[in-house]
């Protein structure tokens, strides 16, 4: 469990741990504080990714994956639906994902049957790390496949296989983004469970993040995520401080096909047209190095699959 500053949450997450042995990594100065509250075994780590970074060697010290959660977990829940089959397609409308969620079952899990369940994933499609669906919204979980591949795997509760890479401690909020964005690029995809649902108390729960939470740190944090990832990082509609982790949409330069140099016209967005994006990282890249520079075009992309045409079902017989 990954806690700073929060002893009063020790009670209740250990009730929900029951079954499981916890280890706390804390804060510094936090030890005692933890172990009165009733944590029965805890270490004291440092800053967020620091903390992070020594629950990754503990872990991978004793040959086990490391399970990583926050330390405000209110619940996580299963979506069965039917829909979910070999042949699942994905719902046209969110209207439709609705709808299915309607149908749909869902049901209370326990913390340590959701990380069975995640490390299972992890091992199926051959990747080192998996997680929930980052919100509790059914209708929106089943408009993606049962396991995401390149999508954006929230910190509240993770299962990390032993495995290198490590949390940016350079970074004091959205580490998970960049997290999430080293497993992509380094193995290939993770293992995003979009059936199971998590909700967290993080953006009010005092203490933890939420004390160095501001505009001013989201800023930096995004700016940072930017520049390492190159067009993987766009604005969301839920407002300046938050992001969509879009990976097909990467720059060249880390796999991409696309060239992506920001478009001074719209924060947050890169400039469409490929040569005019080319032309201004030229004219960039050559102020940067006091001598022209030579930036080749992007490769083209590959033609996109025709979808097979599904024949109509035949009229219902007449009554």
């Amino acid at each position: 469990v990954i806690s700073c500053k929060r002893p009063a949450n020790v009670k209740p997450m250990e009730a929900k741990l029951q079954g499981c042995s916890p280890t706390w990594i804390v804060g510094a100065g936090d030890v005692e504080a933890y172990k009165a509250a009733g944590a029965t075994n805890v270490v004291e780590g440092g800053g967020l990714c620091a903390s992070r970074n020594l629950a990754l060697q503990l872990a991978g010290a004793a040959g086990k994956p490391c399970v990583q959660i926050s330390d405000d977990i209110k619940s996580l829940s299963f979506v069965a639906s039917r829909e979910d089959t070999e042949q699942w397609v994905k719902p046209g409308t969110i209207q439709v994902a609705n709808q299915r969620a309607k149908q749909a079952e869902v049901g209370v899990a326990s913390l340590g049957a959701c990380a069975r369940y995640i490390d299972v994933q992890t091992r199926r499609v051959g990747c080192k790390l998996g997680g929930t669906y980052p919100c509790g919204n059914p209708g929106q979980a089943l408009g993606g496949p049962v396991v995401g591949a390149e999508h954006f795997v929230v910190g509240d509760f993770i299962v990390v296989q032993p495995d290198a890479l490590r949390f940016d401690e350079t970074m004091t909020l959205k580490e998970d983004y960049d997290f999430t964005c080293q497993h992509i690029y380094k193995h290939g995809r993770v293992a995003r469970c979009n059936r199971l649902l998590i909700l967290a108390e993080h953006y009010v729960n005092a203490g933890g993040a939420v004390a160095v939470r501001n505009k001013q740190r989201e800023a930096q944090n995004i700016k940072h995520l930017r520049s390492k990832w190159p067009g993987v990082f766009l604005g969301s509609p839920r407002g300046p401080s938050e992001v969509r982790l879009i990976w097909a949409k990467r720059d060249v330069t880390i796999g991409g096909t696309r060239i992506f140099e920001p478009d001074p016209r719209n924060p947050g967005r890169g400039i469409y047209d490929q040569e005019e994006a080319r032309r201004a990282r030229e004219k960039r890249l050559s102020k940067a190095a006091g001598k022209p520079v030579h930036v080749a075009p992007a490769p083209p992309k590959a033609p996109r699959p025709k979808k097979a045409k599904v024949a109509a079902p035949p009229p219902p017989p007449p009554p």
